[in-house]
């Protein structure tokens, strides 16, 4: 398995990030929330993704970069357990929504509850 986290597996397309954020469906794992709409797309991958983290929440730019820094490091680990959703294809938001600056444990056990609720709702 490669755990790379490649250009095209990046969600980048405004309109679709904001249909994502209008009519998607959530997943609670604290401190993240991932919110999931099913939609087909070209690429042979499960799931393109973008990380969300508020200003709101943490003031400081350094503590903003290294929790997406985090997230997105538990979910290039994890992500392989999506792709074992058979033909599905997911536009997908990973939100921050802890108060206090994220550490890796519990980074990736949040990306790990979510992506197995994932898993259950489509299994």
């Amino acid at each position: 398995m490669n755990f790379t986290f490649k250009k095209n597996e990046r969600l980048c397309s405004k309109t679709i990030i904001d249909s994502l954020f209008e009519k998607s469906k959530f997943i609670n794992a604290y401190p993240l929330r991932l919110s999931y709409l099913e939609y087909d797309y070209s690429d042979d991958i499960p799931g393109q993704v973008v990380f969300v983290v508020s200003k709101r929440r943490l003031k400081k730019a350094v503590d903003r970069n290294r929790t997406r820094r985090l997230i997105r490091e538990a979910y290039r680990l994890q992500k392989h357990d999506i792709y074992s959703i058979e033909e599905r294809k997911f536009a997908m938001a990973i939100s921050f929504n802890g108060k206090e600056p994220l550490d890796m444990e519990t980074a990736r056990k949040s990306i790990s509850k979510i992506i197995t609720k994932l898993k259950e709702q489509y299994a």
